[in-house]
């Protein structure tokens, strides 16, 4: 499996593009990322722009992904585009705004990608989960090809699906933080 890590859009909501570089818990979250994903891939990509030239400059710097330069104007449009530049599926696909991104959470989606013949099963909050302000889709997809059939597999699991957008988000990143977590991995 591939993984790619989407992280060149504008961040217009918060007015920062470059969200990966925000420290959570001790550590940015692009690290963060990282780290949940190679339990899963040892080839990582990760989609950057003219939008964020401080993370690929610190990107180049960790050494261990590869970079695809996106235009930083279409999420869709970058993100058809690393596939077929990528071409090996499946391609795990994460935001890069996700701090609290688990172990757990991402097998439940290759779990459940295993057992749906569906080409793609994007990961959304479900409408019932009170836990999030906001509910829909999370950013997290596993492509087993490019194309249809899709389909939405609904969860609701805290803080996993947390993704920063607003200083709202941040703030309440930062309580989670305090509150103890640690994250979780396997073993």
């Amino acid at each position: 499996m591939n993984v790619l890590i989407m992280a060149g859009g504008k961040g217009s909501r918060i007015g920062y593009p470059e969200k990966g570089l925000l420290k959570i818990c001790g550590e940015t979250i692009i690290e963060r990322i990282i780290k949940v994903v190679s339990y899963f891939s040892k080839r990582i990509f990760v989609c950057v722009s003219k939008n964020t030239p401080r993370l690929r400059s610190y990107l180049e710097l960790l050494g261990n992904v590869e970079l695809i330069e996106g235009s930083g104007n279409d999420y869709v449009f970058d993100l058809t585009e690393a596939l077929k530049l990528i071409d090996e599926y499946p391609i795990l696909v994460s935001p890069s705004d996700m701090p609290f991104l688990s172990y757990r959470t991402v097998k439940l989606l290759i779990n459940e990608s295993k057992r749906d013949p569906a080409a793609i099963i994007n990961l959304w909050i479900s409408k019932s989960c009170e836990k999030y302000r906001k509910r829909g889709p999370t950013g997290l997809s596993l492509f087993n090809a490019l194309g249809t059939p899709w389909r939405n597999l609904e969860a609701c699991i805290y803080p996993d699906l947390l993704d920063i957008d607003t200083f709202e988000d941040v703030e309440e990143a930062r309580k989670v933080c305090s509150g103890g977590f640690m994250g979780e991995f396997p073993g």
